[in-house]
């Protein structure tokens, strides 16, 4: 159960059937743990590509939580499968969401991809991502935006 809000970070596991409370919803929980701690897939969207994705650590008992114990930078398709990426692109593309960061919960179980949050006003890089780190980033995504929504369309004739 988690409130409607955005940025809230205020989950809590409940057993259903519950009393439904007003400005809540609820969702099933997906066991997303590594070990002693959860990992939260975030994918940075850019119309029709994942540049890359971060795959945020947090200890278990803060699984809810939005500090992040670390963070690290991956290359889209050493986290995800070809058909995978056109899943999370085709539910983005449904959306709306031409510019974004989709949260993705992978089942420790069934090995499946769960979005559980669409966000189309993306904050940048999460906390905990090494500085260094931070940099390559945003590097990344302003490439993929300048290729992605401002190279002229090879459909449009010169002027």
């Amino acid at each position: 159960m988690k409130t409607d809000e955005n940025g809230r970070h205020d989950g809590e596991i409940v057993a259903c059937p519950t009393a439904r409370r007003p400005g809540y919803v609820y969702q099933r929980v997906i066991d997303n743990r590594e070990g002693e701690s959860v990992v939260d897939i975030r994918a940075p969207i850019v119309d029709s590509v994942i540049p890359f994705v971060y795959l945020k650590y947090r200890p278990l008992a803060s699984r809810f939580g939005n500090e992040n114990a670390r963070v690290v930078m991956r290359e889209t398709g050493e986290v995800l499968r070809p058909e995978e990426v056109a899943q999370l692109l085709e539910f983005s593309a449904r959306l709306g969401l031409d510019y974004g960061e989709l949260d993705v919960l992978r089942d420790a179980h069934d090995r499946l991809l769960y979005v559980i949050d669409a966000n189309s006003t993306p904050t940048g890089p999460p906390n905990g991502l090494p500085r260094r780190d931070r940099f390559t980033a945003l590097l990344r995504l302003s490439r993929a935006f300048n290729t992605q929504f401002l190279q002229p369309s090879p459909h449009i004739a010169a002027r």
